[in-house]
């Protein structure tokens, strides 16, 4: 597990990795016009545990999704609910095993299996690229089973008392499972994200009225904007400027290799960017913060149509 101490700040860190960039770049005018842009926007829809359970049930439900919240770069192999993207399906196959069944155990998790993973999630492992990432879905489940066991008597809201109601807490707690642990090397530094572990903090949050399992003092201080999603919507808007390979491996829909320079420089920049429309936001009176432009990006059907990354990363 990490030490709790030797946490970087995430946008320190981002700002950091963009100081040695060399395959992406911002243009901070753009970004300026952005932010004279923003408007604010609904935030999108967070999924909610199933009625009925009880707080640790509750809890439990959150942690499971967010141990198997990645699959970007599998997609595109993905057997997909009419209507529905890819993340939505996985989503709503979990809800309705939860409905069927109940949240699993702890002790069930530690011994799930790829073909269990397919039932659940309705994907066909005679498809290799379905196959591999209900393999490592299942590795994720048996993380946070063992995790549970192993330190936390198999209790889901112990584990979250763990995180102390903090940002900083959770990411600590949660990189006691390896796929959990978004810290990325660049250049002799550690450029930590936890993607998952934020976008867990902010479905609890929601599912707790910010009390209790869900009450982190820190909330406003999310930056969700390393994914892809939020990396395509800036690229389109003109404020990210990745090389013209990445663009071609954009246009051509192939992927961007894990944990390369070009991929953690993408994700580097989207934070700084962001940071960089919501200074100039603040500047032009606006009250916003990052989670803010975030979803404003999110809104934007012209930009969410727009070619993305595809990184085949446990990270989101």
């Amino acid at each position: 597990m990490i030490n709790q101490a030797a946490i970087v700040d995430v946008r320190r860190s981002a700002l950091g990795v963009m100081k040695q960039a060399l395959h992406v770049s911002i243009d901070q005018e753009r970004a300026r016009e952005l932010a004279l842009r923003w408007e604010p926007v609904a935030a999108p829809a967070i999924e909610r545990a199933p009625t009925g359970l009880n707080a640790h049930d509750r809890a439990l439900v959150h942690l499971v999704h967010a141990a198997v919240r990645f699959g970007s770069g599998w997609e595109a192999g993905l057997r997909r609910r009419e209507g529905l993207n890819g993340a939505q399906t996985l989503a709503a196959g979990l809800r309705e095993q939860v409905e069927r069944s109940g949240p699993p155990t702890a002790a069930l998790l530690a011994r799930i299996k790829a073909s269990d993973c397919a039932r659940i999630f309705g994907q066909d492992l005679g498809e290799p690229q379905s196959a591999e990432l209900m393999e490592l879905y299942a590795r994720a489940l048996r993380d946070l089973g063992r995790h549970l066991e192993a330190h936390h008597g198999g209790d889901a809201l112990r584990f979250l008392a763990c995180a102390g109601g903090s940002l900083q807490g959770l990411y600590d707690t949660c990189s006691g499972m390896p796929f959990f642990c978004d810290v990325q090397r660049y250049r002799g530094i550690e450029a930590p994200f936890f993607l998952r572990a934020q976008h867990l903090a902010l479905g609890l949050a929601a599912e707790f009225g910010g009390k209790g399992p869900g009450g982190f003092e820190d909330i406003d201080e999310l930056c969700l904007s390393s994914d892809p999603v939020a990396i395509g919507a800036l690229v389109a808007a003109g404020v990210l400027k990745p090389e013209q390979g990445i663009l071609v491996r954009l246009q051509a829909g192939e992927a961007v290799p894990a944990h390369s320079e070009r991929e953690i420089e993408l994700r580097a920049a989207a934070i700084v960017a962001v940071e960089l429309v919501v200074h100039a936001a603040r500047k032009a009176d606006r009250e916003v913060n990052a989670q803010a432009v975030d979803s404003w990006l999110r809104s934007r059907a012209d930009w969410l149509a727009a070619p993305r990354p595809r990184v085949r990363t446990v990270s989101y």
